[in-house]
């Protein structure tokens, strides 16, 4: 972590007034946490620090109602808060949530951070950014790294089932998302950076295969899945983006967070969300390993692309299909008009297209899990496999798509597809046609 501290070992929360003190000496402890994360190690850490740093040291915990959401209003909270002790330096003693909160509230009064994980459950917690909705628009706000993790694996082994299974959707993600890397890689568009690559990349498919250990707490399995995370947030940390580590997966999770998708009266967690994006990306990505050159050249032959007037129609289309909000409905017409391609443009991206054809379909065949193995193998972390285990319809899951395809300047095999003619048979194939999901 950009030469930050770095503690995972058990035991370690013993030393968290030792390392805040080695960063920090001359300043106060304040440990923020919402009332599960207080339970399952703020209570602990808070004691620890109170020990070393008597009165000196204070809290902040989120009550339960209404629950903590990663939003800008919360942001403001914790800004709020630290402004009151000015002489303090933040705990962060939770997951997601929390950190994102610290993380970017810290940053906007100038002052750096420590976190403490309490569960295996995302790949943020190394991480620059946080991923924030503002305007109900999600987000990766601009903040650094923290100045230090400290982390307990037996914490994290007794989090609840949900949240390792959560984490290894998010690292299961990293899959698609370096296939959709790789086609930007070779059209051009954006050079995979080595050292990010390798960290994100390296044993990450051995780590995913032993997905059975991860209901054993006993089998240390969690502690593996929660290192390779920290690599994750560390090769987003490297490349000083969120590229490494996501793509077309995250996107359509985005998409779901800012349509607040519940299912059952609980919000899908953002692994479970991602493990849907995860297998629609990887089912469309099998589906252009099907199409070969010369099918390739019909179909780019037929899409010679629309005027920005004439797209822009079918996206205010798309957009207006569902409730959304102004800002939400502004923003992304801003983002996608960015990378959006007129016709002549079009046209010489899609002469790339077809010469590097096969190279990348030779990458994809390499870096992708086949999709029957990727779903069991989320089946038995106990990820949701299938659109409606998280409230999905077809329709929605369509919609999802196909917004997902708008709302960032990032290029994935949902941007590749649509310059190639391939996105509405792939689209329609994927989510109607039987072979990947029971709709």
């Amino acid at each position: 972590m950009e030469n930050n501290t770095t503690i995972v070992s058990e035991g370690s929360l013993d030393r968290v007034d030792e390392v805040f003190r080695s960063l920090w000496d001359d300043r106060a402890p304040l440990v923020i946490a919402d009332s599960n994360t207080w339970k399952a190690a703020g209570a602990q850490v808070f004691k620890t620090l109170k020990e070393s740093f008597g009165d000196r040291c204070s809290r902040f915990i989120f009550p339960d109602n209404p629950k903590v959401y990663a939003d800008y209003d919360n942001v403001t909270t914790v800004r709020q808060v630290l402004e009151e002790h000015p002489e303090s330096i933040a705990v962060a003693v939770g997951s997601g949530t929390i950190n994102d909160l610290v993380k970017r509230a810290s940053f906007e009064v100038g002052r750096g951070y420590m976190v403490v994980p309490t569960a295996c459950s995302m790949d943020g917690y190394t991480a620059k950014g946080a991923s924030i909705s503002r305007d109900g628009f999600k987000q990766t706000m601009d903040c650094p790294v923290p100045k230090a993790m400290v982390a307990d694996p037996l914490v994290f082994r007794h989090a609840p089932a949900a949240m390792s299974a959560s984490g290894y959707g998010d690292l299961a993600a990293k899959v698609p998302a370096g296939a959709d890397w790789l086609i930007a890689d070779r059209l051009g568009i954006e050079p995979i950076h080595d050292e990010a690559w390798h960290l994100a990349q390296d044993g990450l498919k051995e780590v995913l295969a032993d997905a059975r250990l991860l209901v054993d707490p006993g089998s240390g399995y969690i502690d593996r899945v929660f290192l390779k995370l920290v690599d994750l947030g560390q090769a987003m940390a490297v490349y000083k983006d969120t590229r490494p580590a996501s793509g077309a997966d995250h996107l359509m999770s985005h998409v779901w967070e800012m349509e607040h998708l519940f299912y059952q009266g609980i919000e899908p967690s953002h692994g479970f969300k991602v493990s849907i994006g995860t297998l629609v990306s990887t089912a469309l990505m099998t589906e252009f390993l099907k199409v070969d050159i010369v099918q390739g050249k019909e179909k780019v032959a037929r899409f010679p692309g629309l005027a920005w007037k004439d797209r822009l129609a079918q996206v205010k289309a798309l957009l207006s299909s569902t409730p959304t909000p102004p800002p939400v409905f502004e923003t992304t017409v801003k983002t996608y008009k960015v990378k959006y391609l007129e016709p002549p443009a079009l046209k010489a991206r899609q002469k790339i297209i077809l010469e590097k054809w096969n190279d990348i379909q030779g990458a994809l065949a390499d870096q992708l899990i086949p999709f029957d193995t990727l779903k069991g193998l989320l089946g038995v972390a106990g990820c949701p496999t299938e659109p409606g285990h998280i409230g999905l319809s077809g329709q929605r899951l369509e919609l999802g798509i196909r917004k997902a395809l708008l709302i960032r300047n990032r290029y994935t095999i949902l941007d590749f597809l649509y310059e190639a003619g391939l996105f509405e048979d792939l689209v329609t194939q994927v989510v109607y046609g039987g072979e990947y999901f029971s709709i």
